[in-house]
């Protein structure tokens, strides 16, 4: 039962994960002016449909940051790498818990690479 629990938080995270990056996408990957300021609304208001697993405030100090962030996709400090990161997801979802088992990794990695590996 544990598994399945972990597994569910995994499946909102990743899932939820892939709608901001395609949201992010969908406004062709902006770094500035008014597309980024549309998608960071939008971002948001995907992240509100998940309070669990997203702290708004952070987030979007998290966004802003990165306004003006114009290292090339795939540069590590890509806003597009930083949205797609299994680190950030895998932090998440708490990966480094006990309760986080090696079914719960073999789940996570399996469902990241059907989500995000185009």
């Amino acid at each position: 039962m544990k598994a399945n629990k972990k597994n569910h938080e995994i499946t909102q995270v990743l899932t939820s994960g892939r709608l901001i990056l395609d949201c992010y996408k969908k406004y062709g990957c902006p770094t500035e002016g008014n597309k980024y300021k549309a998608f960071v609304y939008d971002a948001l208001v995907i992240a509100q449909e998940y309070p669990k697993y997203y702290n708004l405030d952070g987030f979007f100090q998290f966004l802003m940051d990165n306004e003006g962030n114009n290292l090339p996709y795939p540069s590590s400090g890509s806003l597009r790498v930083a949205l797609e990161d299994f680190d950030c997801f895998g932090s998440a979802v708490g990966y480094e818990d006990d309760d986080f088992t090696d079914e719960n990794l073999n789940y996570m990695k399996m469902l990241y690479n059907s989500l995000f590996k185009d």
